[in-house]
């Protein structure tokens, strides 16, 4: 039934990209903003017959926490009584051995970059316990067998971090040594020398070091702001994001503001430049508004959502009367 399906929600779904064991993941387009998305479809059925309802229930929680360069995101889950339809971040470039087999061997500077990328997305998942388990040993072979560590295959105990390390490749020695417990670590992997070399800034800094920093947070300070005096920085909602999203372009195109799609639930705008808005009706022209604003939805608790609203480009003055127009269009 799910390949007969045209629309989803605010999405226009086109091609196939795949199928899985659950069901087919498809191209998709915002209706709205022209934003390409994949479309993953799982077929609820398909799911129950394979006793999957807890891993499929896994995935997407995990999915929902997750927040990586290298990872790819998911942006909204919508239910049907036949199927799930998971709209997620749509990479047009294709699975890594297809980029290989297609480009053929490439240069060592290439293949670093890709590695750095790797391990910094597997860390990532490490640091949210996604394969070690509360220090469980897994016995369960998942996952394509050809990147698959011995003791996966050979249905041994393993923990989890050491088996994605052999995954990973050989691009550094003692990563595909056989004995688990004698196997770089990612750690290791990220002192060593040729790991360095080149390694981008936002790339430099560990999950550990992240977490280090928000564990330094003043929690005194940040209970005063955020209990005692409660502020926030633009207009909380119950609205979903997607209706959200619709209310935010309803009001850019009445305020004849120019935009720019930056995310998903992110985007840039301004005063239109090329004409006056509303003149003849008691207001001042636009164009006196030399700013550029950013709009950028959070979800803040459960069914509650902020829009964000900051400057990022433009004085202050011409900021904030902005700001004043935004807020009385906007119907949240």
């Amino acid at each position: 039934m799910s390949s007969h399906v045209q629309r989803i929600g605010h999405y226009r779904l086109g091609k196939n990209l795949g199928i899985g064991s659950f069901g087919k993941v498809r191209l998709a387009e915002h209706q709205l903003t022209g934003k390409k998305v994949a479309v993953k479809i799982l077929n609820r059925n398909r799911i129950r017959q394979l006793d999957m309802d807890e891993k499929v229930r896994r995935e997407i929680k995990i999915l929902k926490l997750f927040y990586h360069p290298h990872i790819i995101r998911l942006y909204e889950i919508i239910y049907t009584p036949t199927d799930i339809y998971m709209v997620m971040e749509y990479v047009p470039g294709g699975e890594l051995f297809d980029f290989i087999v297609s480009n053929g061997r490439l240069s060592e500077p290439r293949a670093r970059a890709m590695f750095q990328q790797l391990i910094s997305g597997v860390e990532y998942c490490h640091q949210h316990a996604v394969v070690m388990k509360d220090g469980d040993f897994f016995k369960t072979s998942c996952g394509s067998p050809n990147y698959a560590a011995p003791e996966v295959i050979s249905g041994k105990l393993y923990a989890g971090p050491e088996v994605d390390v052999w995954s990973c490749g050989d691009l550094i020695s003692r990563m595909l040594v056989v004995d688990p417990l004698q196997r770089i670590t990612i750690p290791e992997i990220r002192r060593h020398r040729w790991f360095t070399d080149e390694l981008p800034l936002y790339l430099s800094v560990t999950p550990d070091q992240i977490m280090s920093q928000i564990r330094s947070i003043d929690q005194d300070v940040l209970m005063e702001v955020a209990v005692q005096r409660r502020w926030h920085l633009g207009v909380q909602s119950s609205m979903s994001p997607a209706d959200m999203m619709l209310e935010i372009f309803r009001a850019l195109r009445v305020l004849q503001f120019e935009w720019k799609i930056v995310a998903q639930y992110s985007l840039k705008c301004r005063p239109c430049t090329a004409r006056t808005a509303s003149e003849g009706m008691g207001q001042e022209p636009m164009t006196r508004f030399k700013v550029k604003v950013g709009l950028q939805l959070y979800k803040i608790q459960e069914d509650s959502y902020l829009l964000d609203i900051r400057k990022v480009d433009g004085d202050v003055l011409p900021f904030m009367d902005v700001c004043s127009l935004l807020l009385s269009e906007l119907k949240l």
